[in-house]
């Protein structure tokens, strides 16, 4: 980011062009800043919450990487009646990762340097580094990891984006002992209430309640971010042109269950028939393939991979 003076005044000086996504917290807008191509997530005032979270994230101490999306400011806008909430970053023309594999087959080389620069920036995230002069760069857990809220740079390499969600071993120093207990064990229904993240991509510790909502610990959170990673490989790989094999682009569990499934449907398939994405027999024709299909399935059952021991089994592709 940028000294906050600066950071505070900036919303003045963009301009709105056009708007190239819409989610549940508000808009992203490409825009134009002295010259330059830039994004802008326009929050509802009602997510200020989210805003908050992912302003956090990108003025973490270390949290600059190739990897994660370049922060350039947040500000506040008002607007007569509400106040837009912006963060600013860099703009990627190419969109999210769900768009381009919607529209693009894939060759290996591009499948493994996706995969590659996506493991890379998850294990960033989750790293904890600490430091002699400033403080130390926390734990961070992401919480809604899925294709759309990866973003695909120019030369075809991934940052990751939208960290509404995001967890952070922060709160362990300033809140102490994590340990939620909670009183009733209904542990599924309340997931259900405190729903966070997108039920398609959630770990099956989420689906059937082993792991709370509203548990703190990072640890199991970045788990589960593991297990969201692994589904967005088999995506990529699905979309991988192998000798004219890439199939049409699906979502993760297609074949399963519906288009917005609920968690009682998704934990029926996940956790009941312990169903899990096809992987094709193609696949084992090629090296890269094979090694993503490795990475995937040591994500899918309750070990997993770290994303740090992901991103070194893929390097030895690269």
């Amino acid at each position: 980011g940028m000294p906050l003076l600066m950071e505070r005044t900036i919303s003045r000086q963009i301009t709105l062009e056009s708007i190239v996504g819409v989610g549940r917290y508000g808009e992203v807008w490409k825009a134009s800043w002295s010259g330059e191509n830039i994004a802008v997530k326009i929050f509802k005032t009602i997510d200020e919450q989210s805003w908050k979270n992912e302003v956090d994230i990108y003025q973490t101490n270390m949290i600059h990487h190739a990897s994660i999306l370049n922060f350039i400011a947040a500000d506040s806008k008002d607007i007569g009646d509400s106040v837009q909430l912006w963060i600013v970053t860099s703009f990627h023309p190419f969109g999210s990762l769900f768009d381009y594999l919607t529209n693009n087959e894939l060759d290996e080389i591009t499948a493994l340097k996706m995969s590659l620069s996506i493991a890379h920036g998850l294990s960033h995230l989750h790293m904890y580094i600490p430091t002699f002069s400033l403080g130390a760069k926390p734990s961070i857990a992401h919480r809604d990891f899925k294709s759309k809220n990866i973003l695909v740079k120019n030369d075809l390499s991934c940052c990751i984006s939208d960290f509404g969600k995001q967890i952070s071993s922060f709160y362990l120093d300033n809140f102490g002992n994590t340990n939620n207990v909670n009183v009733n064990n209904n542990n599924r229904i309340d997931n259900n209430i405190n729903k966070i993240g997108t039920t398609r991509y959630m770990a099956p510790e989420l689906l059937d309640g082993r792991l709370q909502m509203n548990s703190l610990d990072v640890e199991l959170w970045k788990l589960a971010d593991i297990y969201s990673m692994s589904l967005i490989f088999w995506e990529i790989a699905t979309r991988t042109n192998i000798s004219d094999l890439a199939r049409p682009y699906q979502l993760p569990y297609f074949d399963s269950v519906s288009f917005d499934p609920t968690m009682d449907e998704m934990n029926a398939v996940v956790n009941v028939q312990r169903v899990r994405p096809a992987l094709s027999s193609d696949w084992n024709r090629s090296v890269i393939l094979k090694e993503l299909m490795r990475s995937m399935t040591s994500c899918w059952f309750s070990a997993r991979l770290t994303a740090l021991c992901v991103k070194k089994n893929l390097l030895k592709h690269a």
